[in-house]
């Protein structure tokens, strides 16, 4: 969302052809992206989270001008965190993006893997090293 955007979002939707704006970091540029008629906004809410400026309450921010205003932008949002992703569901966003390496993480806790450790246990010392799959057999 730079000035090259902005002037290119207007021509593509008189294009019919749906335009996104990336990278829009302000409220500012999320009112200027909605008021040229993009139909997707995407903050960088994760890399901003990287950097040593934080985001706190963008999402947020931008979810609520956009109902104010009544505008038909979507907000999506670039998680890396699951935190990102509550901040983003917070704000009404339509939709968030994760690249597949952050998407795995998600599948990693500390905590789930000592609940899984000890169920597996508790289930190997009652039925062995057989799996419920295994009860499903005729």
């Amino acid at each position: 969302m730079d000035s090259v955007g902005m002037q290119s979002i207007p021509r593509m939707v008189a294009a019919k052809i749906p335009a996104s704006a990336t990278a829009v970091n302000t409220v500012p540029r999320a009112i200027l992206a909605a008021e040229c008629g993009a139909s997707y906004i995407i903050p960088y809410y994760g890399w901003l989270q990287d950097t040593a400026e934080k985001p706190i309450g963008l999402l947020e921010d931008i979810g609520a001008v956009y109902q104010a205003q009544g505008y038909q932008t979507r907000l999506h949002a670039y998680c890396r965190r699951v935190e990102d992703i509550t901040a983003a569901a917070k704000a009404k966003a339509w939709g968030v993006l994760l690249s597949p390496a952050d998407l795995e993480r998600f599948f990693h806790h500390a905590q789930t893997e000592v609940a899984i450790r000890a169920h597996r246990e508790a289930w190997e010392r009652r039925y062995g090293a057989t799996t419920w799959l295994d009860f499903l057999k005729p």
